[in-house]
């Protein structure tokens, strides 16, 4: 966040640089363009702006630019991502366009004696596309209102092998066997949450990736007390 603000008001910096020279060629030209009073000619007509007004619109408006380019920069900061965790066969798949649905609030997950086998998440009330194979045990496990995942770590080999979802309830939800290559994933960014997944899948689930921003604001107000 603290860099967000630093880039912010570094861009403001520049802009008011870059405004000032402007506003100074700008007095300079004018005075360059007035005419001699008493040799016969006529003074311009005057502007429906005096320079002082003009220049301070002038700031006002690069100060709102400003301000607008130091908030699009800490909302930028906010998002990160980790992975891929795992190999690179299977089908890619992204569930980018479900986070807009709301927030994660169940998980399901498919293994066997060996391998994660299949992943759905519900974002808000509706759940995603099933991606992985179909045999195996599933188990599913909701988030309690207002729940949200906070770190992801898990093993694989050639195929996921275990996931762990650990929440800021202080819930862990753990799926699949304790072999293989271990992985830990947090987000960048204090604050924010697991808001959706990708990877890739094809009879079990290859890889996994994790993509990580604020909770969602139009859910914070309701969902967190009533889902």
């Amino acid at each position: 966040m603290e860099d967000g603000l630093e880039d912010g008001t570094a861009g403001c910096g520049q802009c008011w640089a870059t405004l000032s020279l402007g506003v100074a060629r700008w007095e300079l030209k004018g005075q360059a363009t007035r005419r001699p009073e008493g040799k016969g000619e006529t003074s311009p007509p005057p502007l429906f702006f005096p320079p002082c007004s003009l220049t301070m619109w002038t700031f006002m408006l690069l100060g709102l630019l400003c301000a607008s380019a130091s908030a699009s920069a800490i909302q930028a900061r906010s998002s990160s991502y980790n992975g891929e965790y795992g190999s690179g066969g299977g089908e890619r798949f992204s569930h980018s366009g479900h986070q807009l649905e709301g927030p994660i609030t169940a998980l399901r997950v498919r293994v066997n004696s060996f391998f994660i086998v299949g992943l759905q998440v519900r974002y808000g009330k509706v759940w995603s596309d099933y991606v992985g194979g179909k045999l195996g045990d599933l188990e599913e496990i909701f988030l309690h209102p207002g729940e949200s995942v906070i770190q992801v770590s898990g093993k694989y080999k050639y195929y996921l092998r275990k996931l762990v979802f650990v929440t800021d309830k202080g819930r862990y939800l753990s799926f699949g066997k304790d072999t293989g290559t271990s992985f830990n994933a947090v987000p960048l960014h204090p604050n924010t949450v697991l808001r959706f997944i990708s990877g890739r899948a094809g009879l079990f689930v290859n890889a996994i990736g994790l993509h990580w921003d604020n909770y969602p604001s139009n859910y914070a107000s309701n969902c967190r007390s009533n889902c």
